[in-house]
């Protein structure tokens, strides 16, 4: 009867824990365990496979998990920030419409060079576009807002007094929903509000007074905001974020490597005696593990046996499964992996070809992106003014102008030769050139000659005139000497 007792029991125990499985045909239908119901049984509290049946570590819900991947994903914080760094070296400058540098003659680049020196209080230029940066790279957007003094808001921001990066993931909105959004004129008509919290501060701004700098991405849930990256690397980061806090378990929680067991002589197992138990309960109740202090064996007098219970770390691929997740952000962030560090380290004869990647293939098509937005958000569009971002002062980028000068020497030589043969006139060689035309430009060569006709100024069959005078061969015997 007890025993009928006990077999019902843990009958109804396992039907409290199982639900019924009938979606595989190749699978006869029956009770199936639902682990994270076992796991999070008050009677299993150290089922073998963690505390709750907890299996993600990260998984993507709004922007607060993508801070939260920021901080607990090194791969993807190193990312991000070292393309930040890579985004800060340039320089801004304002040009005119002839692409001349007015950075400091301007009225109006001086106005706004002014204002970008010191952003606000907290922030330089730089860490000003660092962090804009970092929250488009994170969040897949950065919310601008200008201070006004009282009297200049209706000037523009070209006079606001400060600048702040709103953070994203402080921010929360509601968009209208009884509106055609593609009929909006602005971005109030679908959003006509921001709530920003931080600690005891809510306030509602209004976004007429706000810009949004966006990331490329798209968005599948809103037509203002577009995704963040991380949502697209959210198994890549689990991965990651798993094997570090798997590594920190065998590190700081690895325990015995084994079991002792009594040793058996021919009859039955050799019993301890009672101070030999005592014992071997203190020895376990010590901290075992591989950090300094701690112990991997027991050491008894006692008749025990050894039984291995543990697994080399090699075997649980923990680093392989981060250098391929590793790989797949730097797909998704347009960043060479072989730039990060490793056990190997980077490719010392590849590195400047990877750096100048960075740049070519996510810097500076972000940076016209990104700049776009400031041409708009000064309301520069209309005017012979532009703000840009260059990088032609790298050393990594150099190296493109010793082929580019000996580009340039080619064009001008064949432009002179259609010059001196009157197929072009000065202004058309200075245009080609990238060179503003002269209002006495349009002539031939044949005009600067003094000839008044292309045909007074054609050689003659036979005896047409080089373009450059070749130079005199060599002799073909050595000089005499007297």
């Amino acid at each position: 009867m007890a025993n009928n007792g006990i077999i019902k029991a843990g009958q109804k125990l396992v039907q409290g824990l199982s639900q019924k499985f009938n979606g595989d045909p190749y699978i006869a239908e029956a009770a199936v365990l639902v682990p994270s119901q076992f796991r999070d049984n008050a009677g299993n509290p150290d089922w073998f496979f963690g505390p709750n049946g907890v299996d993600y570590q990260f998984q993507y819900a709004d922007l607060n998990s993508a801070s939260t991947a920021y901080t607990r994903c090194p791969p993807l914080a190193a990312v991000i920030n070292r393309k930040a760094q890579a985004y800060i070296n340039g320089n801004t400058v304002f040009l005119n419409s002839k692409g001349k540098d007015v950075s400091k003659t301007d009225a109006n680049a001086k106005r706004i060079n002014m204002l970008l020196s010191r952003p606000n209080p907290l922030h330089s230029w730089k860490s000003f576009e660092a962090q804009n940066y970092i929250y488009q790279q994170l969040y897949g957007f950065c919310i601008v807002m200008p201070i006004y003094s009282f009297g200049f808001e209706s000037l523009g921001p070209a006079y606001a007094s400060s600048l702040w990066n709103i953070p994203s993931y402080m921010v929360s909105c509601r968009e209208v929903t009884n509106k055609e959004w593609y009929k909006a004129q602005s971005i109030s008509d679908i959003i006509p509000t921001i709530r920003l919290k931080y600690k005891d501060l809510n306030v509602e701004i209004p976004t007429d007074q706000l810009f949004i700098f966006k990331d490329f991405t798209p968005s599948m849930g809103s037509v203002v905001f577009p995704d963040s990256r991380v949502k697209a690397l959210v198994m890549p980061i689990n991965n990651i974020i798993s094997s570090y806090e798997s590594r920190n378990e065998l590190i700081n929680y690895a325990g015995s490597q084994g079991i002792l067991t009594p040793e058996m002589d021919q009859i039955s197992m050799i019993p301890l005696r009672e101070e030999q138990k005592t014992q071997l309960q203190q020895d376990f109740r010590r901290q075992y593990g591989i950090k300094r202090g701690q112990s991997r064996y027991i050491i008894s007098p006692a008749p025990m046996k050894w039984q291995p219970m543990g697994k080399a770390t090699k075997d649980l691929m923990l680093f392989e499964e981060i250098s391929d997740d590793i790989m797949r952000i730097c797909d998704g962030y347009v960043y060479p992996s072989p730039l990060l560090n490793s056990e190997k380290g980077p490719s010392v004869s590849n590195t400047d070809s990877y750096k100048k990647q960075v740049y070519e293939d996510a810097i500076i098509p972000e940076s016209l992106s990104v700049y776009e937005g400031w041409n708009k958000f000064f309301r520069l569009e209309d005017t012979p003014l532009t703000i840009c971002k260059t990088y032609d002062h790298l050393p990594i980028l150099k190296e493109d102008q010793v082929s580019n000068g000996q580009a340039r020497l080619y064009l001008d030589q064949s432009l002179e030769i259609q010059w001196r043969n009157n197929v072009i006139t000065l202004n058309q060689w200075r245009i080609e050139q990238g060179i503003d035309p002269t209002p006495d430009g349009d002539i031939y060569y044949f005009q600067t000659q003094g000839k008044k006709t292309i045909d007074e100024q054609q050689p003659s069959p036979g005896t047409h005139e080089p373009a450059y005078e070749p130079a005199d061969p060599p002799p073909t015997q050595p000089p005499t000497t007297s």
